[in-house]
This record gives C-alpha cells, sequence and structure tokens, in this order.
C-alpha cells in the first residue's frame, strides 16, 4: 500500500545516519571536545518542543551536541514531502568507548504521514549487512532491525522506529553488540513515553 517514493525516503533517512550500513557517517569528522548541553539560541518554539521531546539516554552516555534542526533535503526531501512533513529535530549521544545513539524526532501535517514513515522501515533493511527484526517490547507499533555484522569501525547498529499522532521517532545505536540489549529497548521505551504523552 506504501509508494515507491516511502521507501526512498525512509532509506534516506537511515542512509543520512548510516554509514557501510552501521556507523554514522556525518559523525565521522571530527568531533568537539567540549560538549553542548544547552540548545540554541536561534530556534523556534515549534523546535524546542520538538527537542524536548527527545529523551537522553542513560549514563555513560553524554551528549555530543544541543542537537539540530532535521534538514529534509538530507532526509529525502520527496517523499518526506509527500508524507507532510512539518519538520523535525535531531541529537546525538557518546559514551567514552564511541557507542552511539543518534535520535530523531519528525513531524508530519497528519497522523498518517508519521505511520507512512514508521511503517517503512522493512524496506531499508537492504542498507544493514545482514539485519534481524526484534521485538521493541513496550512500544506498541514499533519495528526494530538489528544488523549482525560490524561494520568497518567494529560496531553493529539497531534501528527502531516509532510513531504517536503525527509526529515519528527514529533512534539509531551503534555499538559493539550484536543484539539489542537492554539499554536499546530501555530507551524506545521511554521515548514512546515521551512521545505518546503529547
Amino acid at each position: 500500500m506504501n509508494p515507491a517514493w516511502l521507501t526512498t525516503a525512509v532509506t534516506a533517512a537511515l542512509s543520512a545516519v548510516l554509514s557501510s550500513g552501521v556507523t554514522a557517517a556525518y559523525l565521522r569528522a571530527g568531533e568537539p571536545d567540549v560538549l553542548a548541553v544547552d540548545p540554541p539560541r536561534a530556534v523556534t518554539p515549534e523546535q524546542q518542543s520538538l527537542a524536548a521531546l527527545l529523551v537522553a539516554p542513560a549514563a555513560p552516555y553524554r551528549p555530543v551536541n544541543a542537537g539540530a534542526p532535521v534538514d529534509a533535503k538530507e532526509l529525502g526531501a520527496d517523499g518526506l514531502e509527500s508524507l507532510g512533513f512539518r519538520r523535525g529535530w535531531s541529537r546525538t549521544w557518546r559514551t567514552a568507548d564511541k557507542d552511539r545513539v543518534d535520535s530523531f524526532v519528525l513531524e508530519f501535517e497528519a497522523e498518517s504521514g508519521a505511520r507512512s514513515y514508521a511503517q517503512g522501515i522493512g524496506r531499508v533493511a537492504r542498507l544493514l549487512a545482514e539485519p534481524e527484526p526484534f521485538t521493541v517490547t513496550g512500544v506498541p507499533g514499533s519495528s526494530g532491525l538489528a544488523d549482525t555484522v560490524k561494520d568497518r569501525d567494529g560496531n553493529y547498529a539497531q534501528v527502531v522506529v516509532m510513531h504517536s499522532g503525527a509526529r515519528a521517532v527514529l533512534l539509531v545505536f551503534a555499538n559493539d553488540s550484536a543484539r539489542p540489549g537492554s539499554d536499546v529497548l530501555t530507551l524506545a521505551q521511554r521515548q514512546w513515553a515521551a512521545l505518546s504523552a503529547t
């Protein structure tokens, strides 16, 4: 039932985050040693509202930045516009061991856009070397994919996508575990609680 452009939109979103099927490509460039924890000053109230929806992972993760607006062009603007994409926010956390969590919240004109975006995850399995679906317990209507092959940086990826109302959240984990651990499920459940409360 989903049009072909949906695959392009979700594939582009994950491609923007995943490189070689796993590691965040845009984060390979040098990361700042100083971590920003305050939101940027030039953001709209709508963006601040979206930023507030993203749940921070538990220690030992630390924020890499205060987050940034999602650039629809990087996520496949044509497909997102067809879904009624309005705005989005992203943020990254990491550990001293370089484990990462990249989080995205996307807002659409209607619930149907968020639902269609979230349902597109199954079509992006080709971005992962050997993906296996996993159940994201406690998060209704969500989907999870775990890559079972390390990338060239020695990381595995786990991807979770969920939606509630007109918003969708994409969580991308890069770490040394082939199977999603309790930290993946716990963050997904906490993120669901924040998303579904709005």
